[in-house]
């Protein structure tokens, strides 16, 4: 397990196009630090602020994920 710290607030978006949910359903929020755990086949996941889970890293090394880098650091 490590510890990521969220760098900026992150809601939920819905289908393809990236549409807001309403109303904005707040996933992680800024300032944070939520536990994650690597998978067997390279992926990082944490729960959300309701206790679902996510994959926010799909890099074995998580500083290669630019999704990751863009909205997290690693503590």
């Amino acid at each position: 397990m490590e510890l990521v710290q969220c760098k900026v607030s992150i809601t939920k978006k819905v289908g393809a196009d990236f549409i807001e949910a309403y109303p904005n359903e707040l996933l992680f929020k800024e300032g944070y630090f939520y536990p994650v755990y690597p998978t067997e086949d390279g992926q990082w996941i944490t729960l959300d602020e309701e206790g679902e889970q996510h994959i926010i890293a799909g890099e074995r090394n998580p500083k290669h994920d630019f999704w990751f880098m863009t909205h997290f650091e690693l503590k």
